[in-house]
């Protein structure tokens, strides 16, 4: 009674106000993540109004939605502790039995707020400005489904839709990302655009952020930063539990740790353990272009004989651990006993990193107290233990609205265009419109007409190119390791680069040390691209072909043009700009 009378004051609020409108979000259900989500919103938006929607999924043996006052009291789904959330976020709340996913057969236009009984709802998000709504229940179909059905509401329909976003919790398949790329670049779509939110990827890309830096491959590995190169045979890395966060934890590992020794390439090796691996091998293997020598993918839960033997005969040469278990309580174990272990038995100077993916909020506290006081207790021991991937920083402002990640790539690709080989058009006023020109619709429309491939192969590449600048921002952190990039010397530095020629490579100023250093980074940057491109399932052709997956640029370094090396050469030039920036 409270919530609904709540509403209607505000829906009378929100018409006389509508000339200057109010932020909406608005979450269809109650669960951790979007309690979290809405917290942080609070946070850093306290004008923006917030709304839950509780949702019972029920129906009348009729088919017919009842909302009489006993039918609703006796379906409220909401636990005690949520109930207290919500009072705390001072958040709007209302209630139905069925979610928007309940007209995904509809065709036509429907007025799904009006069907689902949301009449205060649906008159407070018409008057806003903007209205996010988010789906982040646990339930990937239900939540891909209702905001398919939002699309097509005609009350949203009726308004701009640029004024409208849809943030859906779901994993980044194959088919799922096709939902979030066309609702961005579909020419022919005029739906409200839809952003996946996949907690698998975000949770490693976490780890390769400035703040997570210690959690970086180049951590764990002897770096000459005289020259960039790094001191080791191999990596050699572990991922337990091959589910979607431990595939994205061996995209990560894989193209993070393409270093350059004195030899060349350093090899890398990684072994990746999980009882159910013969179901996910197959097209695994066939979606990248890592060679059997390089993955060694096993079919062994972490308490197995295989998995133990393994881990024994390597544990001097292993570099990094990364565990994706769903159960925190039996990963946090094994990372106490694998670290122990490797106390026991480890030699040599390189200190063992084993990251621990938290899945469940409410052991976050726990699993970080536990981290934390053996770190201490065993620390100059030669291994530690990280937690990463907790709930608390990922369903937050800075990763979901904001998208720190993607603002960052804009600014990289800003200034990498200001001396790219091929910019031969006038530089944009700022990063977004520059990015907008280099990857939104007008650029997919025109690679279309200039290859004559199709839409989706159009946006596959558009994505490709945009995940480079991902890529590169996030690598920064890397790249200044190997180089021993710091405040003393950065300046100097960037004067070195300023002396290069965009479509060379060579620096006419610093010192031939300097010089080398530069180059082999420049060398670092392309076995980084060659990795990330093997991910994706290219491999090396004459001609480029974006349907076969064939690219030229996949090649040693020794064996590229001068114009094809300074790509890397340019990367890296803005990698020092963008450090010296930070710095001042």
């Amino acid at each position: 009674i409270k919530s609904s009378l709540k509403l209607l004051i505000h829906r009378w609020s929100a018409a006389n106000k509508r000339e200057t409108g109010e932020n909406i979000h608005l979450f269809w259900g109650i669960n951790k993540a979007s309690l979290l989500m809405a917290k942080d919103i609070k946070k850093h938006k306290s004008s923006d109004t917030i709304i839950f929607v509780d949702i019972d999924n029920e129906q009348s043996e009729s088919g017919e939605n009842q909302a009489s006052l006993t039918r609703l009291a006796n379906t409220i789904t909401a636990t005690n502790s949520e109930i207290e959330g919500l009072e705390e976020l001072d958040a709007l709340v209302d209630h139905c039995l069925n979610g928007p996913d309940f007209y995904n057969n509809t065709t036509s236009k429907i007025d799904i707020f009006r069907e689902l009984g949301l009449n205060n709802i649906k008159h407070i998000v018409a008057a806003s400005t903007s209205t996010s709504f988010y789906f982040f229940s646990d339930d990937e179909e239900s939540n891909i489904l209702g905001g398919l059905s939002l699309q097509k509401d005609s009350t949203l329909a009726s308004g701009a839709l640029d004024k409208y976003k849809i943030f859906i919790h779901a994993s980044k398949t194959a088919g799922h990302e096709l939902l979030d790329s066309h609702s961005m670049y579909d020419t022919r779509a005029n739906a409200i655009e839809m952003k996946l939110i996949d907690s698998s990827y975000l949770s490693v890309a976490m780890l390769k952020m400035e703040e997570n830096k210690d959690c970086l491959p180049v951590k764990s590995v002897t770096v000459d930063t005289s020259t960039g190169l790094v001191d080791s045979k191999e990596f050699i890395s572990f991922v337990i539990g091959f589910g979607t966060t431990g595939r994205e934890a061996l995209k990560f590992l894989y193209e993070f740790s393409a270093f350059i020794g004195k030899d060349g390439k350093i090899p890398f090796k990684c072994y990746a353990f999980d009882k159910n691996m013969e179901q996910m091998e197959g097209y695994f293997r066939n979606s990248i272009h890592l060679s059997n020598d390089e993955l060694y993918l096993i079919n062994a839960s972490s308490d197995s004989k295989i998995f133990w033997d393994t881990y024994h005969e390597l544990v001097c040469r292993i570099n990094q651990i990364v565990i994706t278990i769903k159960d925190d309580n039996k990963a946090l174990s094994l990372a106490v006993n694998l670290l122990k272990h490797a106390i026991r038995y480890r030699t040599g100077n390189n200190e063992l990193k084993i990251l621990v993916r938290c899945y469940e909020n409410h052991n976050e506290s726990r699993m970080n107290t536990v981290a934390d006081n053996l770190n201490n207790s065993v620390k100059g021991c030669g291994a530690k233990i990280y937690i990463f991937g907790q709930e608390s920083m990922l369903y937050t402002c800075d990763m979901i609205l904001s998208d720190k990640m993607l603002k960052d790539a804009m600014i990289f690709n800003y200034e990498y265009a200001k001396t790219s080989p091929d910019q031969d058009k006038k530089l944009e006023a700022s990063p977004l419109d520059q990015w907008k020109k280099d990857f939104g619709k007008a650029a997919v429309e025109k690679l279309q007409r200039d290859t004559g491939i199709s839409l989706h192969h159009a946006i596959i590449e558009i994505n490709r190119q945009k995940e480079q600048n991902i890529s590169n921002s996030l690598h920064k952190q890397t790249k200044m390791v190997l180089m021993g990039l710091n405040s003393s010397n950065v300046k100097h530095f960037a004067k070195i680069i300023e002396s290069r020629d965009s479509k060379s490579i060579e620096y006419t100023n610093g010192s031939d040390t300097h010089k080398i250093l530069l180059h082999n980074l420049a060398r670092t940057e392309k076995e980084r691209w060659n990795a990330s491109h093997k991910l994706m399932g290219y491999s090396y052709a004459q001609n480029k072909d974006f349907v076969l997956l064939h690219h030229p640029g996949i090649d040693q370094w020794d064996n590229c043009d001068e114009w094809t090396r300074s790509y890397d050469c340019n990367v890296v030039d803005t990698t020092i700009k963008l450090a010296q920036t930070d710095e001042e």
